[in-house]
């Protein structure tokens, strides 16, 4: 997941010439011809896997800041991000506030500690 995500970074927001070029090759030009891009669909997984290695070796992507909520599907593929040469920042949830109908009493549900912000985390 992390890896599709910088893919399509990469794509759509950077338009990092490689990338842009390769998945136009294998897309018969989706983004000249307007079409959105599905990379599950429209890229086999050879070609995915090849994109996300020229990616690793990549050193003018954007900063990118992924915030891990709870019960994320990110968390499974974050380790990922270790293999990338970018700059990138993981936060996670210190503090929820919800409401739920199911809850008793108040509906609210409270989780976490604010008190935890003032020290260092690290």
């Amino acid at each position: 997941m992390v890896d599709d995500l910088i893919l399509m970074v990469a794509y759509a927001i950077c338009r990092n010439p490689e990338i842009f070029t390769r998945v136009n090759t294998f897309t018969e030009n989706a983004a000249l011809n307007g079409h959105r891009l599905n990379i599950y669909d429209d890229l086999g997984m050879e070609q995915r896997m090849g994109l996300y290695e020229t990616l690793k070796l990549a050193r003018y992507l954007p900063k990118l800041t992924f915030c891990l909520f709870e019960q994320t599907g990110l968390t499974s593929s974050i380790s990922h991000l270790r293999e990338y040469q970018m700059e990138c920042e993981v936060t996670h949830t210190v503090f929820i506030r919800e409401y739920s109908a199911w809850h008793p009493g108040s509906g609210w549900v409270t989780k976490g500690n604010l008190d935890l912000l003032g020290r260092t985390l690290l």
